[in-house]
């Protein structure tokens, strides 16, 4: 494309629930942006007990109901004009050409038809930091880093960065039920688009996601994950044994270990600490790259450990609570989860 006046106008969806303030944030990171002004708007969706216009945007406010991201984000579909429409988050900041580095596959290629930027991390918070080279969310600096700087053929995106043609949502929308309303309808509908149309991850589209700074947000967005996981897993038949796998953690297979050495009391408590030095401790090793392209401090490289831990946990109970909840219906656990 020349970057002359031949612009394509382009709506920015944000979604928001209870984080005015980081939404303010983000809606000053997209202002800034190096693109014309008259030829992108941006539109947000923000859900509450009051409406709280932020001047600039095409606001529209969402009584609280808990109808979930994806009902949200077909709100904001509709409410845009745009020629394409990119969405990102309302705890992100993005780079200053990130809309145009966004769109522009689709600009030069009228085969593709979605585009997925990389989620770096915003700021130098220990947890955070290591959140994100572990790949999280949207592949983090493991998929970053993966590109090389090159545009390449995918079949996911995540919400925070992504951007469709129009015409995508003239045939498909986000899912609203089920593990749609937990988040999963970025996942969902990236899935859908590449059945039919090509999508590409452009490392190139940057935003910085702002980490989330202690073990109990890594927690609970861990279970809220895998039960989105396992919620697809059950959906589709052939990916059932997902449900019981023990390959997506490392904590889990340390739970086996536990009730066949528990007879041996205080020797087994000391058997299963050494074996979770083993395998967590050389974290840090595996991830030298992201961790250095990450400018992380040394903190990082000993805490790193313990929060993988946490995600394995927290994808472990996430398990078994799912296993328990589909014997008795998932409505409940649909609701706490989507709080």
């Amino acid at each position: 494309m020349n970057r002359g006046n031949n612009y394509p106008l382009v709506s920015v969806v944000v979604i928001s629930r209870d984080r005015h303030k980081t939404l303010e944030e983000t809606v000053q990171s997209l202002l800034a942006l190096d693109y014309p002004p008259e030829k992108y708007e941006i539109v947000v969706i923000e859900e509450g007990d009051k409406p709280l216009p932020i001047p600039q945007t095409n606001y529209v406010f969402l009584p609280r109901q808990n109808l979930g991201l994806g009902y949200a984000r077909n709100q904001g579909v509709k409410a845009a004009k745009g020629e394409f429409i990119a969405f990102t988050d309302d705890d992100c900041l993005v780079k200053h050409d990130w809309l145009y580095q966004i769109i522009q596959p689709m600009l030069h290629n009228p085969e593709i038809f979605g585009v997925g930027g990389a989620t770096l991390v915003r700021g130098d918070h220990p947890i955070g930091t290591c959140e994100a080279v572990l790949g999280f969310p949207g592949g983090g600096y493991p998929r970053f880093l993966r590109a090389g700087g090159k545009i390449v053929e995918t079949n996911l995106t995540s919400g925070c960065n992504m951007a469709y043609r129009r015409e995508v949502f003239n045939h498909l929308e986000f899912e609203k039920r089920g593990m749609g309303r937990l988040g999963a309808d970025d996942f969902l509908l990236s899935l859908e688009v590449s059945k039919r149309w090509k999508i590409v991850f452009n490392p190139n589209a940057i935003v910085y996601h702002l980490p989330r700074n202690n073990l109990k947000q890594i927690y609970k967005w861990f279970q809220r994950r895998r039960y989105c996981e396992l919620l697809y897993a059950k959906i589709h038949s052939k990916k059932f044994r997902e449900i019981f796998s023990l390959r997506r953690g490392m904590v889990p297979r340390f739970i086996l270990g536990i009730l066949l050495i528990v007879g041996l009391k205080l020797f087994g408590v000391l058997l299963i600490f050494i074996g979770l030095l083993i395998i967590y401790a050389p974290l840090p090793l595996r991830y030298v790259k992201e961790l250095r392209a990450a400018n992380a401090k040394w903190r990082s490289y000993f805490i790193m450990p313990l929060v993988k831990a946490t995600m394995d946990i927290a994808v472990l109970i996430s398990d078994i609570r799912a296993l328990l909840s589909w014997s008795h219906g998932e409505s409940e656990i649909l609701d706490e989860y989507n709080r």
